[in-house]
């Protein structure tokens, strides 16, 4: 009885010690604030392809664009008008890592290419084992779980679905977007609601302003994006001008793009935004 009971006690500290070690990001969407923890050690390369997507804003302005209700909900590659975003490069199966495609995970969307995963993704709505690796075919690879806002989720999954653009069925009606996607740092201020950080982080922010720290600056955004808190037009400037200050221009664009959709262009500097983002981004001026 008493292997048992340090049997159990190891299992137990073991589990803790995975779940103290992965590293969490948050996804605002227009429904709300979803967190998810990364499978850093079981899917590696996984990660560490999502991360950088992630680092350099690359999900910002995404949509969820499809959507199969006792199945997946699916995103990470269409901006708000179905135009597919461009991914860097592709990572190496890895389905065969012990996790399974429970209810709640995230996994790696791909082609019948097993090695085809790129920056989109699915949630699980039900334990769909069918997508799990067997011993001859590889499966779709298990990267993380959501543990906060599954039920966000799950009500994207009931909206009506149809054809729009170039999917002929299962993409949501109205199209449900992610404004950001970030990590999860909240040391600082972890004893306050993150829907009352808002006066503190903006502080840290003009503090970084102030002494012209655009990576801090940057930085703190992030933050203030990982409380799902709303960027008004002066603070998307902000963002966009300190990503081109640290080299992020994908950032940077993503900025650039969620205040021209948001801002009136009566709004002061947005000629200068407009500028900055043909600069970037020359086939939209064509």
């Amino acid at each position: 009885m008493l292997r048992e009971v340090r049997f159990f006690v190891l299992l137990t500290a073991l589990s803790w010690a995975s779940s103290v070690n992965a590293t969490n990001i948050v996804m605002c969407t227009d429904v709300g604030r979803v967190v998810i923890e990364l499978f850093d050690e079981d899917a590696p390369q996984h990660v560490e392809n999502f991360l950088n997507y992630t680092d350099r804003g690359f999900y910002g302005g995404t949509v969820f664009h499809r959507a199969i209700k006792g199945f997946v909900v699916q995103g990470g590659g269409f901006n708000r008008e179905l135009k597919k975003k461009q991914p860097v490069g592709t990572v190496p199966n890895e389905s065969r890592n012990g996790r399974r495609n429970d209810r709640g995970t995230i996994a790696a969307a791909r082609t019948s290419d097993p090695d085809s995963a790129s920056s989109q993704f699915f949630v699980n709505l039900v334990d769909n084992y069918r997508l799990d690796a067997t011993r001859r075919t590889p499966g779709y690879t298990v990267f993380g779980k959501v543990i906060e806002g599954l039920y966000l989720i799950d009500e994207i999954a009931e909206l009506p679905t149809g054809a729009n653009g170039e999917f002929s069925s299962d993409v949501p009606d109205p199209l449900i977007s992610i404004s950001s996607v970030t990590r999860l740092n909240e040391e600082q201020f972890s004893d306050a609601l993150y829907t009352e950080r808002n006066e503190l982080i903006r502080t840290q922010i003009n503090n970084a302003l102030t002494t012209n720290d655009q990576a801090a600056a940057f930085r703190w955004i992030n933050q203030y994006r990982s409380a799902c808190l709303p960027m008004d037009p002066s603070l998307l400037i902000v963002e966009s001008q300190a990503a081109i200050a640290i080299d992020n221009e994908v950032a940077a664009l993503a900025s650039l793009e969620e205040y021209l959709r948001t801002a009136e262009d009566t709004h002061l500097g947005y000629a200068d935004a407009l500028e900055t983002y043909l600069t970037l981004a020359p086939e939209e001026a064509q």
